[in-house]
């Protein structure tokens, strides 16, 4: 027997594929009046005793192919990238020893992996070769208990499709299935493009109605009909639209707002080599790699440990704002006007998110998503300095060798000057 969950995900799978249909049909019929109905047999060819009004209905069928073709255009893509490139995590192939801990345990000990007393599951080299990434508390990534992997940054499990997804939004029957980071700039752009199509089959379809009450003449049924569904599907759409937009220029999600006044995101950070920290005074917990062996091993090389600052955001707060409203519009509906406005290219977050993916190691270091300032805050109060160890070749190693040893023998004086005067100010104290 099914259970509640199985049946409400069948009920969501099932409208998915049902409701599209349903909304061409809607489309189909909205077409035919306002096209026949309407353009042709009242304005062109009117049965009624009118004058004919060509040039009105020239104008009025121009404008509504164009919002219809954006309307249609837009929301085939969403529908296109929901069968091709819903945004699903890639599933790890576990490793024997991963699969017998599950079917010990039933969970990730934590605690044991950092302890070294087992075996982290694969996928964590991806995380510790960055220089920042979203975790847990204890400086781990977030891990997914049913999908069995290691979370990306923004990334979240849809029950509905019993799957973990980039930047998922929300789970939408009347687009076909998941809206993620690869649709949403689509997503927003139907949503709009349908609220200025059913807005303006309303007004022109009322406008022609009222005529008709006005010159006494009889009235069509379907034209009241069209501007029922106009009507209702106007609001629904511009309700969405206008909610969409304000993830857009917030650089959030459906996701992120649903828990947006308790949410609390954890980071760790890349410190230094050598950081100027008070140990007495330090407020963070920091977590080291790599991680303590399972099996017998030498000691760790200091020179190959990263060491990660666990810093927290405030309650509330939004980590991938960037403050700027342009500069989360763009991040999400593209880089030029005509990206806005044609259902076309990809999101750039999506764009960078991929590059990140297929780059090389050295590109792993930059996170999949652009942070805010807010990052910068934390580091600041936590007094983490923002120059992190790279990984250098010899030829920049030598390009840059003058500038790192001015810059060492800088560091040495200023850290000189700070020992004296901490020694004397003990002194006098």
């Amino acid at each position: 027997m099914a259970t509640d969950p199985a049946i409400h995900r069948s009920v969501n799978k099932w409208s998915a594929r049902v409701i599209p249909f349903i909304l061409a049909g809607l489309t189909g019929y909205v077409t035919w009046v306002f096209v026949v109905l309407i353009c042709a047999h009242y304005l062109l060819h009117p049965a009624q005793p009118v004058a004919a009004r060509h040039g009105a209905a020239i104008a009025l069928l121009v404008i509504y192919f164009v919002l219809f073709a954006l309307y249609t255009f837009s929301y085939l893509r969403v529908l296109q990238v929901v069968v091709t490139n819903p945004g699903f995590v890639r599933l790890n192939k576990s490793r024997d020893d991963e699969k017998r801990a599950y079917e010990e345990k039933g969970y990730l000990d934590r605690p044991a992996i950092l302890d070294g007393r087992v075996i982290p599951p694969s996928g964590l080299e991806r995380y510790i070769s960055r220089d920042v990434y979203e975790c847990e508390v204890d400086g781990l990534p977030r891990w997914c208990s049913t999908c069995k992997i290691w979370k990306p940054d923004r990334s979240h499990h849809c029950s509905e499709v019993n799957r973990c997804v980039y930047k998922m939004d929300h789970y939408c029957p009347w687009a076909g299935g998941i809206i993620s980071e690869t649709n949403f700039k689509f997503f927003v752009q139907f949503c709009t493009y349908s609220a200025f199509y059913c807005l303006y089959i309303l007004i022109a379809t009322s406008y022609f109605a009222a005529e008709l009450h006005r010159k006494g003449l009889p009235s069509n049924v379907n034209w009241f009909v069209t501007i029922a569904v106009t009507a209702l599907f106007f609001l629904f759409s511009v309700g969405i639209a206008i909610n969409s937009l304000r993830f857009v220029f917030t650089n959030s999600t459906t996701v992120d707002d649903l828990t947006q006044r308790t949410r609390i995101t954890h980071f760790a950070v890349l410190m230094p080599r050598s950081p100027a920290i008070n140990e007495q005074t330090r407020h963070f917990a920091t977590v080291t790699y790599p991680l303590p062996s399972a099996g017998p091993s030498g000691t760790a090389n200091p020179n190959t440990q990263r060491i990660y600052a666990i810093l927290q955001t405030a309650a509330g707060s939004n980590p991938y704002n960037l403050r700027s409203l342009m500069a989360n519009f763009r991040t999400v509906m593209g880089l030029q006007w005509y990206e806005w406005v044609l259902p076309l290219s990809h999101s750039p977050c999506y764009m960078r998110r991929m590059a990140v993916m297929e780059s090389t190691e050295e590109g792993h270091r930059k996170n999949a998503y652009k942070l805010g300032p807010l990052l910068d805050d934390l580091k600041s109060d936590a007094r983490i300095s923002d120059e992190t160890p790279r990984r250098e070749t010899n030829h920049r190693r030598r390009r840059r060798g003058d500038r790192r040893a001015n810059h060492k023998r800088e560091h040495s004086a200023r850290a000189s000057r700070h020992d004296k005067a901490r020694e004397t100010s003990s002194k006098q104290g």
